[in-house]
């Protein structure tokens, strides 16, 4: 097993309220930073899970630590009712003595940088800046006072104290421009910089089609083929997509994991599938044997998906396919639109765009999905860090 020693060094600690099974944006900035010398040492400290080591250091070079906590001591000997009953209280003493590790790790391990992840962290990095002098940079994962599920007390609590800590922060980095014009405006910021969450050129591949989709589900060559990648739940449109496709002859994959594939394979027919996800090297290498991307949420949504740009996107870019996107995903409509990648629709006019889409239209779209993908690679965006890191 990989030592942890308590040495001094240019070390990078992350603390992010995560199992750190599949963080894929992390795992790449770890990568990125050891390669290209901005780190002796990247450490995460996680939360553990059963099943899960308490230390291990991922192929990343990531040196991940794993904080077990009441909560999953409790999950993990089975007792549902006891943490059903008492979760609440669970949840608030979990946080506790995770930031208790967080504390006690960065007071050992005395880093020169604390990358916080979880606004909800944001007051343990303060408190580790004032007492080892590490540099302070925050990473949120998304617009996090305006994602989903945010209202009420709650909100009220979270903005005030993003809003009173964030300044003390020495960079803060986000996910796309609309979200980094966000935070610049509400809080009167000047050090926020985008890294886009695309993907290594590593794990992009080749870019021609593949035929894995056809062979795996005997899909013929003369079918039109649209996949749908990411969580699959009723949130995210699937049940409107699974209605939509028993009524045509075009195949459609479902691709990933979620609440709702249970029911997929109920109403599958023989155009609708699905395939669990896959490694991370495969996905685009998969993606790539359809036509279109679908990527669709239906109704009203927070202001955090409307301004998202999320790595499924650029997955379906590397694959070279066009996509169809919502309406109400507004920051992914205007880039459809403005780079010619695909259409925007709705979930209630997504059939008629479908019907509308021809494999001359797919042909010609391709090629500005290539031109505007060679702009979307990892090593290319995290070039970033070493300002962002240099400065904080």
């Amino acid at each position: 097993m990989h030592q942890f020693h308590d040495q001094m060094s240019r070390t990078n600690l992350h603390i992010f309220v995560t199992t750190a099974v599949s963080e894929s944006r992390l795992f790449k900035e770890a990568s990125n930073s050891l390669s290209v010398g901005r780190f002796e040492r990247v450490v995460l400290l996680a939360v553990w899970d059963k099943g899960l080591e308490l230390q291990e250091c991922h192929s990343s070079g990531l040196e991940i630590i794993r904080q077990k906590t009441s909560l999953r001591r409790l999950k993990a000997k089975g007792a549902v009712t006891l943490v059903r009953v008492l979760r609440p209280l669970l949840l608030i003493l979990a946080m506790l003595e995770y930031a208790l590790a967080a504390i006690r790790l960065g007071l050992r391990i005395k880093p020169s940088h604390v990358s916080v992840h979880n606004p909800g962290m944001l007051p343990v990095g303060l408190l580790l800046k004032w007492l080892t002098g590490s540099r302070l940079v925050y990473l949120p994962h998304e617009l996090e006072a305006e994602r989903a599920g945010m209202r009420g007390l709650f909100k009220l609590m979270f903005v005030a104290t993003e809003g009173s800590l964030i300044k003390f922060y020495d960079h803060v980095v986000v996910v796309c421009e609309p979200i980094a014009e966000w935070y610049r405006s509400r809080y009167g910021l000047t050090n926020v910089s985008v890294v886009r969450n695309v993907p290594k050129s590593a794990d992009i591949g080749q870019p021609n089609r593949s035929d894995k989709f056809r062979s795996h589900f005997s899909i013929p060559g003369t079918s039109r083929i649209f996949v749908y990648q990411g969580l699959i739940e009723r949130a995210r449109g699937c049940d409107s997509l699974v209605a939509i496709f028993r009524q045509r002859s075009d195949h459609i994959v479902f691709m990933g994991y979620g609440e709702y594939v249970s029911e997929i394979n109920q109403l599958a027919t023989s155009n609708i599938h699905h395939l669990p996800a896959v490694p991370l090297k495969d996905i685009i290498g998969y993606t790539s044997g359809a036509d279109v991307g679908l990527f669709m949420l239906k109704g009203d949504v927070c202001l955090s998906y409307a301004l998202s740009l999320p790595n499924k996107f650029f997955e379906y870019l590397h694959a070279g396919l066009p996509v169809v996107v919502s309406d109400n995903l507004t920051y992914l409509s205007s880039l459809v639109r403005e780079h010619r990648l695909g259409w925007v629709s709705t979930i209630e006019t997504l059939d008629q765009t479908l019907a509308s889409i021809t494999q001359a239209e797919i042909d010609e779209l391709r090629n500005y999905v290539a031109t505007y993908a060679q702009t979307c690679v990892w090593e290319g965006d995290a070039v970033v860090f070493d300002r962002v890191y240099d400065n904080a």
